[in-house]
């Protein structure tokens, strides 16, 4: 399964290498990118399976980076796109799920919750 994180706001490189590094302890590989154009990049040029997608990216946003990745038709495939958020109110989740995420995940980021996610999207299409 290919993997691609998005940037994490905040303390973004000490979160990123923690999301990191659960994924490589479950035995995945994946890419990093450090905001939401660079994802858009990133995907045109690799097929991901699953994006874990920060809402608050610099450049561009996780909203915006989604709608544009929902709306690309020269993508082979779709990835699964989780949102990861510190904003778990029912509009925000509702949100993320409005413009084509298939799930979200609350910040701070949990073992359990990567677990969950990995189980749920593995070989599905």
């Amino acid at each position: 399964m290919a993997i691609a994180i998005g940037s994490i706001s905040g303390k973004a490189i000490v979160k990123q290498k923690i999301a990191f590094l659960y994924l490589k302890k479950f035995g995945y590989l994946a890419d990093i990118a450090n905001n939401g154009a660079e994802a858009l990049n990133m995907i045109s040029s690799q097929n991901y399976d699953l994006l874990f997608m920060d809402m608050q990216m610099p450049v561009m946003d996780g909203i915006t980076a989604t709608k544009a990745i929902r709306q690309n038709a020269m993508l082979q495939s779709q990835p699964k796109i989780v949102a990861m958020t510190a904003n778990v109110m029912p509009e925000d989740v509702q949100s993320c799920l409005d413009v084509g995420m298939n799930d979200y995940i609350s910040k701070p980021i949990r073992t359990d919750e990567i677990v969950r996610i990995l189980t749920q999207f593995q070989n599905k299409d």
